[in-house]
């Protein structure tokens, strides 16, 4: 089917969008929030932190699109309570989800790191050059900043570290979205996700609506087709200001770069200030 991509791209290239009056999943499992003035860190290059200034945007990746392969899939204890929990059709075995699922694309999200402190090995995992930042926030200040208007099916919250071997994963869409395996503790996440199974119908009415230009062969899995031509994120407003307490920039950077990257920031508006991190400073000099 993936033969068919290029030409379908060309026919989504439009903005599709989803203004949702209700949830789809009002009563399902939620991520435990922190509180309100917990501090949130996102580490990220200088082209993706200007991209934010000038665009007043954030950019929420599909899951399927982070390094990790176990992103949005379930544990094993919960797929073989899933096998005893739903019965199979007369005559078939129920199979669950082994990997990841259709769900999975269409579940975008924002990772952000909790803690109070920077995180040196952050800077050196994220931190991919000298002119990356690292920005600091609040969860409260994050969650005013950002225009979820249009979105009911969202949720934010803390990760939760599993052994997928051995650990159950309570049920709901949510749930593989805000799990992770136990190898990924010192990330400490935050996520804010969004959840849009609204976008599949969308999708493929448009590739029906020209199947006769894309010439698609007789037979072919319009749900699938739509489901791997699903947008590979998306952007959500949000009010910079509000948004950024300060910003560090990564402590090996030479100060013209910070200078520079100053000058900037004042050229689009802003009035937060950049600092350059003191982590590796010799202590002699922080005195």
């Amino acid at each position: 089917m993936r033969e068919y991509e290029l030409e379908i791209e060309d026919v989504l290239e439009d903005t599709i969008e989803v203004n949702q009056t209700e949830e789809t999943f009002p009563n399902s499992w939620r991520p435990s929030k922190p509180s309100t003035n917990a501090t949130l860190w996102r580490y990220v290059d200088f082209t993706r932190f200007f991209s934010m200034l000038v665009q007043k945007q954030i950019w929420l990746p599909q899951i399927t699109q982070f390094d990790d392969p176990f992103e949005g899939v379930w544990s094993n204890k919960r797929l073989t309570a899933f096998e005893e929990e739903i019965p199979s059709p007369e005559g078939q075995d129920y199979e669950p989800p082994k990997g990841q699922t259709n769900f999975s694309k269409t579940s975008y999200a924002s990772c952000w790191h909790k803690n109070e402190n920077q995180s040196a090995a952050l800077w050196e995992l994220y931190g991919i050059s000298n002119q990356s930042v690292a920005i600091k926030t609040d969860f409260g200040s994050l969650i005013s900043a950002v225009d979820l208007s249009g979105y009911m099916d969202y949720s934010f919250g803390c990760v939760e570290y599993l052994d997928y071997s051995n650990d159950d994963m309570p049920k709901g869409p949510y749930s593989p979205v805000f799990h992770k395996r136990k190898s990924f503790q010192h990330e400490q996440e935050f996520r804010l996700a969004v959840l849009e199974p609204k976008l599949i119908p969308r999708v493929r009415q448009k590739i029906e609506q020209n199947k006769h230009i894309l010439e698609l062969a007789d037979g072919v899995d319009m749900f699938q087709l739509a489901i791997e031509n699903m947008p590979p994120g998306i952007n959500l407003d949000i009010n910079v200001d509000q948004l950024i307490n300060e910003v560090y920039i990564h402590p090996e950077t030479d100060g013209w770069v910070v200078k520079t990257i100053q000058e900037l920031i004042t050229t689009c508006g802003y009035s937060f200030t950049l600092q350059k991190s003191d982590l590796y400073t010799n202590p002699e000099e922080l005195r």
